[in-house]
């Protein structure tokens, strides 16, 4: 993966693993960094480091090795595939000799036995279904769908298991200083800077800001929210060049979850088994938001920003789609919950290795750690160096 090497005051937290170089910052962006440092000891001294995004944005899986050539469209999927999927590493694999790829099917459940395990798969243009016989099975389907899989392979009905969620925060900035990025802007258009909140007296983990600069997917949310006569380009693009967005996510001790609840599926049934999803607020998430905002609010001079809180928007659990931890990793596993190696109470040859197994949810991004994971438990249960 393009991982990029960065040398700022958060590698402590976020160490380089990677040789990529870093995408340039964008006009809004390198504003808004030079304000950060030149007030780094007051930040610090509040509790607040700052530093780059660690995007995985590069050469290696792009169009012609060019990597990204700033053309402002990432937030819709980048058409010289410079920021990495794992699509692209599916797509080499496919030439390894060991790795067959079953395309045009889904997983809707499995049965572990003495020496294998059988996983029942649905065609998606045949409607037809047929077994796969493994001797190990790795389950990474996301924590929703995996959580399926293994309480209908347990018999684990009518109870409730709990999706954690990371819970999104989203705060429009106004910079100081005006900039010309233009209706589209030539430039990096994923997050531009990490700013990390410490403040023990809220809880006992980070809270993650992510900043982003203005792109046109930005004035396709206000044209769908308000309508094209409201959110009109020569109206508009004068507030946006100096416009950027916080878009902040609580760790789950902060943050809202789900109560899901799998239902019986009976032999005739060919899909996934149907679960409910009951979203549950966290009485903390509102004091946390009012926390981040009067933070930003205190230190608008040295970020040499302001602030819109009257528009702060957190949707309901659920919306930013990071969530995990509903088959949570314990030393001694109870039904509900998986081993250190990510096998659910009572299997011993299926393993949950996708954020399902998380114990707790951090505020920063989940990918790294889960691949990371993923990569341990493969490795240590397989007998083999996976690097």
């Amino acid at each position: 993966m393009d991982i990029p090497t960065v040398h700022d005051d958060l590698e402590r937290l976020y160490p380089n693993y990677g040789q990529a170089a870093p995408t340039a910052l964008s006009e809004q962006g390198a504003q808004l960094m030079a304000n950060l440092l030149n007030h780094r000891s007051s930040l610090t001294n509040d509790g607040i480091s700052f530093g780059r995004c660690r995007s995985a944005v590069g050469s290696t899986y792009s169009v012609d090795g060019q990597g990204c050539v700033y053309c402002g469209l990432c937030m819709y999927g980048c058409p010289y595939q410079a920021i990495f999927s794992a699509e692209y590493v599916v797509e080499r694999l496919k030439s390894h000799p060991q790795f067959t790829h079953y395309a045009g099917r889904i997983a809707v459940g499995f049965e572990e036995k003495d020496s294998s395990v059988d996983i029942r798969m649905r065609q998606l243009d045949a409607e037809k279904s047929e077994v796969l016989t493994c001797e190990t099975l790795f389950v990474a389907c996301g924590a929703a769908t995996s959580l399926r899989l293994v309480a209908d392979a347990q018999k684990w009905f009518d109870r409730n298991f709990y999706l954690k969620d990371t819970q999104r925060v989203s705060i429009p900035l106004f910079l100081r200083r005006r900039c010309r990025p233009g209706a589209i802007p030539k430039a990096n258009a994923l997050g531009q800077l990490f700013i990390e909140m410490n403040d023990p007296a809220l809880c006992d983990e980070l809270i993650h800001l992510q900043i982003y600069g203005f792109n046109p997917f930005i004035t396709d949310m206000l044209r769908a929210r308000w309508g094209n006569f409201l959110v009109r380009d020569a109206l508009l693009q004068p507030f946006l060049n100096q416009m950027m967005v916080v878009m902040g996510y609580l760790p789950g001790q902060l943050s809202g979850r789900i109560a899901v609840k799998v239902k019986p599926t009976s032999l005739s049934d060919v899909g996934l088994p149907l679960a409910s999803y009951t979203g549950e607020v966290n009485p903390r998430t509102d004091t946390a938001v009012r926390h981040i905002g009067r933070k930003l609010l205190a230190h608008r001079r040295e970020l040499g920003v302001w602030p819109v809180l009257s528009l702060t928007e957190v949707p309901d659990p659920g919306s930013s789609i990071h969530l995990g931890g509903c088959l949570p990793m314990c030393n001694t596993p109870r039904p509900g919950e998986t081993d250190r190696w990510g096998r659910p109470f009572g299997l011993r040859r299926v393993h949950v290795v996708d954020g399902a197994c998380f114990s707790d949810l951090p505020g920063e991004h989940l990918t790294y750690t889960i691949m990371a994971n993923a990569m341990r438990i493969a490795a240590e249960t397989t007998g083999g160096d996976l690097r």
